[in-house]
């Protein structure tokens, strides 16, 4: 966040994010190298799975429930078991 920004929803959607996306699409720096930004419409009835450890927000383009879960599976089980006890 830059001096007399906010973190609230709306601005993340409409300066920051533009913003990130612009600095990734013209910035020579390694630190944007492997950046990517899906977007997309999740209509009614439909999944959406978001991986281990990748940011994301979410809009929401009109009154919806959202039902999340943390997954745990043999192969990421030491990463969540550590963030459980951690988080005790």
């Amino acid at each position: 966040l830059r001096d007399g920004e906010d973190d609230e929803a709306v601005h993340y959607f409409m300066t920051i994010l533009p913003r990130i996306k612009n600095r990734a699409k013209y910035s020579k720096s390694s630190d944007y190298h492997n950046f990517a930004c899906y977007e997309f419409t999740q209509n009614a009835g439909e999944t959406v799975f978001i991986p281990n450890g990748w940011w994301h927000a979410v809009l929401n383009l009109s009154d919806t429930v959202g039902v999340t879960q943390n997954f745990c599976s043999p192969r990421n089980f030491t990463q969540v078991w550590r963030q459980t006890r951690k988080g005790r």
